[in-house]
């Protein structure tokens, strides 16, 4: 997903990305390449995550991405989603 949007035509220097996660990645073979081209392109990853996942074991991996682009990331119950209009 994060490759596709850094492939885009289009300047993405300075976007902010918005995600609402209810699964956690089962692994992140590559994050650390991934965090140095976000951050080359000044982008910000924000990202609210459900605190009782629905699969996924890598928690750690959406905070590192976030943290290390400047961001945030929130835990915490589906009720949380409400706040960016979601319904999970």
């Amino acid at each position: 997903m994060f490759q596709t949007f850094l492939e885009t035509s289009s300047s993405i220097c300075g976007s902010s990305i918005f995600i609402v996660a209810k699964r956690y990645p089962n692994d992140a073979p590559q994050l650390e390449g991934l965090i140095s081209e976000l951050r080359n392109n000044h982008v910000f990853v924000y990202i609210i995550a459900d605190s009782s996942p629905n699969g996924g074991t890598n928690s750690a991996a959406l905070f590192d991405i976030s943290s290390k682009t400047n961001g945030f990331c929130i835990f915490g119950p589906s009720s949380y989603a409400s706040y960016v209009g979601v319904n999970c």
